[in-house]
């Protein structure tokens, strides 16, 4: 077998990545990466099928941005190369640009909108069980830089998992250069997505420029360098949310749909580092997620929960609020 099929047939078995009667709907934009993945995933099947008596089906998902004049192009080398597959095929044909206008957000943010709402509706339609994205290591690397300009914790610098929820990344440790050579070499066609060597992005940016310039001046390898920090940032990362979970359920915690209720006392027994890791913890139960909830927010939550005074509380725009509603308890609520 070939050494790059071999590499997604380990993340997949690696990390569990692929299930018995899994039906898998795969974001298929036509560029090298996704053409890869549907390539790869296909051809692995009856590989899989053997060695692990698991059997999976394949649709594609595709996306017409409108944006480029060679996006129907593309939408028909995706479909075609899907067909050739026998891989059912859908499609979405939006205009995003109008879209992120009606919207008042950014085109990359409402490309990135449209496109997993796209996928979680063919999903939803086929009872799928998995989404297959074609994040490959540039990509993990371009998110870690990225998180790294915005000052993030270990987390964020731990890049991209393999599989989060129902969102797997079969292709994430594989290099863009390798992918290319594998599909010239086996006359493969793809689109080119000329978007990307355009800097109108800060994604594209650091690929275009930061990267660049750090692969060229200071260390050829910097792809790898930051995927391995990212693996070694993840396993460091594990050791901390074990113990944020200890600490977490030490804190009395009373949970009701829409609060969160703990004690103060024991909240104030923590380090600093672990308080903040606490409200954030506090924060994605409540909520289901930590979006826009910035170190400040947390730093004044702890101040209001370490002063332990009965009736103060801290609001978070239409996150979250925290009151001291009684002697030693501090109850979070949504704030919506």
């Amino acid at each position: 077998m070939n050494k790059l099929l071999e590499q997604v047939k380990n993340n997949i078995y690696t990390y569990n990545l692929i299930e018995d009667k899994d039906i898998i709907v795969i974001g298929l934009s036509g560029g090298p990466d996704s053409i890869f993945l549907i390539h790869a995933l296909s051809a692995l099947k009856p590989v899989i099928e053997k060695e692990k008596k698991i059997t999976y089906r394949l649709h594609a998902a595709h996306i017409n941005h409108k944006i480029r004049e060679e996006a129907g192009y593309d939408e028909n080398l995706a479909m075609e190369y899907a067909t050739a597959l026998g891989v059912p095929f859908h499609v979405l044909e939006i205009d995003v640009e109008a879209e992120a206008k009606k919207l008042k957000i950014g085109t990359e943010e409402c490309g990135r909108h449209v496109r997993y709402d796209f996928f979680n509706k063919v999903k939803e339609e086929l009872n799928a069980t998995k989404i297959a994205v074609a994040h490959n290591a540039g990509d993990n690397a371009e998110t870690i830089m990225l998180n790294f300009l915005r000052g993030a914790g270990l987390q964020g610098l731990s890049g991209m998992d393999y599989i989060n929820s129902d969102i797997i990344r079969p292709i994430l440790d594989i290099d863009k250069k390798d992918i290319l050579d594998y599909l010239n070499e086996n006359k493969i066609p793809y689109a080119i997505d000329k978007t990307n060597l355009e800097n109108d992005y800060t994604r594209n940016k650091i690929r275009n420029d930061l990267l660049k310039k750090i692969e060229n001046e200071f260390n050829p390898n910097i792809i790898t360098a930051l995927n391995r920090m990212a693996k070694i940032n993840k396993q460091d990362n594990e050791i901390i949310l074990n113990a944020v979970k200890t600490a977490y359920n030490n804190l009395g915690v009373k949970k009701d749909k829409d609060e969160i209720a703990i004690d103060t006392r024991k909240f104030n027994e923590y380090s600093e580092a672990m308080k903040f890791r606490l409200v954030r913890q506090i924060v994605m139960d409540l909520t289901g997620n930590v979006q826009n909830v910035e170190m400040i927010h947390v730093k004044d939550t702890c101040k209001l929960i370490e002063a332990n005074i009965t009736g103060k509380q801290y609001i978070l725009g239409n996150k979250y609020k925290v009151v001291i509603a009684k002697k030693n308890t501090a109850v979070f609520m949504k704030n919506v």
